[in-house]
């Protein structure tokens, strides 16, 4: 069985890749506790998906989610949230769960497993939590950007983790190292399974995703770069988000 986590799954920008057939993913999990976004998320259509409304962390709680809805929305009051002229968005209340017991839970032993984290400070803990107890161990190959060097404080314990990891053998990239991403991370370390041409041409329609994922993947392609983000700012869902501030 090969496996997907999507940690820190925002509005879906990362399933565009995840949910590609030619990599052969039998289940895939995007892991959000945004409200906002886990709506948006739970309208892609895909039977291999499973979208979890909750936030992984090192213990079982409630936490205060800082810019809900936004890049860089985090758990840590330290990081800075900043969007649409250095506006602090709104907070709200998310479920944590423990990632090891979640793991456990959810993740069989002997799965070939990708793990993709973009959680804004919240992956240390996280990683520490699934080090200690050993459920690392079943992560094959992990893209995990490193958000801790943006909370005041804090910035140390990227080196301190990266060291952990090298030291218990994970196979891991980050976009610090250049010209990575999600993509070239996959292409990379993950082999293509073979595919119809029907399974090709139904993602390439993108079938599976949300109008409103259809129609920004479009303006992305064909509208100038500075245009696409000012229009996205100023009337995607970013700034709808922010209106409620």
């Amino acid at each position: 069985m090969r496996i997907f986590i999507d940690v820190g799954g925002h509005y879906g920008e990362t399933l565009s890749f995840a949910l590609d057939p030619q990599w052969g993913f039998d289940r895939i999990y995007s892991i959000e506790p945004c409200a906002a976004c886990v709506a948006v998320l739970r309208s892609y259509s895909d039977k291999r998906l499973r979208i979890e409304p909750i936030a992984l962390s090192d213990h079982n709680g409630t936490a205060e989610l800082q810019g809900a809805g936004l890049r860089g929305g985090s758990l840590y009051a330290g990081k800075r949230v900043i969007e649409r002229n250095e506006i602090v968005i709104r907070a709200e209340t998310i479920t944590l769960v423990r990632a090891s017991e979640w793991f456990a839970a959810e993740i069989p032993s002997g799965a070939e497993v990708f793990l993709k984290m973009n959680c804004e400070g919240s992956e240390v803990d996280i990683l520490s939590d699934l080090l200690d107890s050993g459920e690392l161990a079943k992560v094959g190959s992990a893209y995990i950007d490193f958000d801790i060097r943006k909370v005041a404080g804090q910035e140390h314990r990227q080196a301190e983790m990266e060291a952990r990891l090298r030291a218990a053998g994970l196979r891991y990239v980050t976009p610090e190292e250049k010209g990575i991403t999600v993509a070239t991370w996959l292409v990379r370390d993950c082999p293509p399974v073979k595919i119809s041409w029907r399974q090709a041409l139904s993602h390439r329609l993108r079938l599976h995703a949300p109008m409103y994922a259809r129609a920004t993947n479009l303006a992305k392609l064909l509208l100038p770069r500075q245009l696409y983000w000012w229009i996205g700012h100023r009337y995607g869902r970013m700034a709808r988000n922010a209106s409620k501030a």
